[in-house]
């Protein structure tokens, strides 16, 4: 399936398609305008769901008497050019819009990943910093431990010092 700017490029042609036949009498024009519609009506069809619908929208040319003058039939068929144009260029317009729309909506899934992404990287950071946090705290319990038991030993070290005072001062209250 073609993409959208290859759409909107194919109407162009159609359209420049239309500008020459609109400067042909509708006698040299008449053979052209009917390729040109058949071409135009597969086109619809290819790219819109609807085309069929579309296109009878643009071609509702009018049924002449068959008692028309020249001059008549010339503005019938200026006129018909000059439909389908308008329905062309509301076609293009609508490709134009479903493109910029599917860009705005491209552009909103990016960043919707990306804020996706965002948030991730913020909660593995939480995630880090509450780590480091509670790693922090406890390597300050585990020093806070080693002290005591330092302190403890300390403790006991003293108490052993001073029993050793106490049995010198005994020994040397015995000697004198």
């Amino acid at each position: 399936m073609a993409t959208k700017e290859e759409k909107i490029a194919k109407i162009d042609e159609f359209l420049k398609e239309l500008e020459r036949l609109s400067s042909l009498n509708y006698k040299e024009g008449q053979e052209y305008l009917y390729a040109l519609l058949a071409r135009l009506k597969s086109f619809l069809k290819l790219i819109f769901s609807d085309g069929q619908a579309r296109y009878h929208d643009c071609t509702g040319f009018s049924i002449s008497s068959g008692y028309e003058t020249d001059e008549e039939k010339q503005k019938d068929h200026l006129r018909d050019i000059k439909r389908i144009e308008r329905y062309l260029i509301a076609y293009k317009e609508e490709l134009q819009f479903q493109n910029e729309v599917d860009n705005s909506s491209t552009k909103l899934n990016k960043l919707d990943s990306k804020i996706k992404e965002k948030k991730l990287e913020a909660q593995r950071r939480q995630e880090v910093t509450e780590t480091k946090f509670y790693g922090a705290a406890i390597e300050i319990i585990d020093r806070l431990r080693d002290e005591l038991k330092a302190r403890s030993k300390i403790n006991e070290e003293i108490l052993e010092i001073k029993k050793d005072i106490k049995e010198i001062k005994d020994f040397l209250g015995k000697l004198f």
